[in-house]
């Protein structure tokens, strides 16, 4: 929704003077009591309305990453069919599933593969969706 101001016609010339300063050249022009230096910076103003102030600084959480994966399908039929079907031999399919480094997703059946440390603890997953 439009303001109720009326739209003011600016004249092209006043424009074009207008696209070629900068900010920090028209405050120091014509508003110089409206510029500020930032303390312990160089060549870093602001303006007296709008005060600098740094972000907040990030708090880095020491809590350990938890690996979120898809919930398993019942069984890997889908999964097995489709690694089969691409040149995998069906025994290597049938190790890989049951040491669960491979198995079908319940909401998708897509194939999920996972990747474990030393410790056989998952810490990556890579999903394949196939039709």
């Amino acid at each position: 929704m439009r303001a109720s101001k009326p739209y003011v016609q600016i004249a092209p010339d006043v424009l074009e003077q207008a696209r070629q300063i900068d900010l920090l050249s028209y405050l120091r022009g014509y508003e110089p009591g409206n510029l500020v230096k930032v303390k312990g910076t160089t060549n870093v103003y602001c303006t007296a309305e709008h005060d600098w102030k740094p972000p907040p600084p990030v708090v880095k959480k020491d809590e350990p990453k938890v690996l979120l994966l898809p919930p398993k399908n019942k069984n890997c039929d889908r999964v097995a069919e489709y690694l089969f079907g691409h040149g995998i031999v069906y025994q290597l399919i049938q190790e890989c599933i049951a040491e669960g480094i491979i198995f079908e997703s319940a909401d998708y059946h897509n194939a999920v593969f996972i990747g474990k440390d030393e410790s056989g603890t998952p810490k990556y997953a890579a999903c394949r969706a196939f039709i």
